[in-house]
């Protein structure tokens, strides 16, 4: 599992998660395995992404304009009302040149960064930063592995016991772009621990800081 660097100032949350997250009517389909899936345990929570089946990946394409943001794996919790949204992007900076490759070799020039969206009476959004947040990334077999790390930030962002979490995954091709919801899983509760984890990491229920 391999630690990320901190966001740049200029690499934006994709706020435009938000439009299709608040108050959606939309409900996970229980007769078809989720897209995406969220796992919490005693010491991180794990979001698997879906894996695309590419032959190859492109970044900072010829095609996109400097400071153009071209891949994320975001996550929105909860789903359905203004919270927290973190992440790791991956924008085209100045003077930056094409790069074929694996996913795992696009994974480590992503930048992580996270908010917390607190909403005043009139209802505008304002994106508060939340430096000390603890990210990192990995590919495995199923997928795409973001992971929030540290009782700290799981009492800050799970003190609510959230069910669900809205997936965003932006491709440059609009076509691999994938938005989902996942029904959040604490351990101990109908989940296991991945290989070589204890049965004592499950999630404290109830829950206490």
């Amino acid at each position: 599992m391999s630690a990320l660097n901190p966001s740049a100032p200029l690499i934006l949350l994709l706020l435009v998660l938000i439009a299709p997250g608040l108050g959606a009517e939309e409900a996970l389909d229980l007769e078809h395995p989720p897209l995406c899936e969220v796992t919490v345990y005693a010491d991180r929570a794990e979001f698997l992404f879906p894996i695309l089946d590419l032959d190859e990946w492109r970044w900072y394409r010829k095609e996109s304009p400097e400071d153009q943001l071209e891949y994320a794996w975001e996550v929105m919790l909860p789903a359905d009302r203004p919270g927290f949204v973190f992440g790791i992007y991956l924008a085209k900076g100045a003077g930056a040149l094409q790069q074929d490759g694996g996913l795992d070799e696009l994974l480590q020039q992503t930048r992580w960064n996270a908010v917390l969206l607190v909403s005043d009476e009139a209802g505008d959004i304002t994106p508060v930063a939340l430096p000390k947040t603890q990210l990192s990334a990995e590919l495995r077999e199923g997928g795409v592995v973001l992971s929030l790390l540290g009782r700290e930030s799981l009492d800050k962002f799970f003190q609510d016991r959230p069910t669900q979490a809205r997936f965003n995954l932006l491709h440059p091709d609009e076509v691999f772009s994938i938005n989902c919801l996942a029904e959040v899983i604490y351990s101990g509760t109908g989940s296991s621990p991945p290989a070589g984890q204890e049965q004592n990491n499950a999630w404290p229920d109830p829950f206490r800081p």
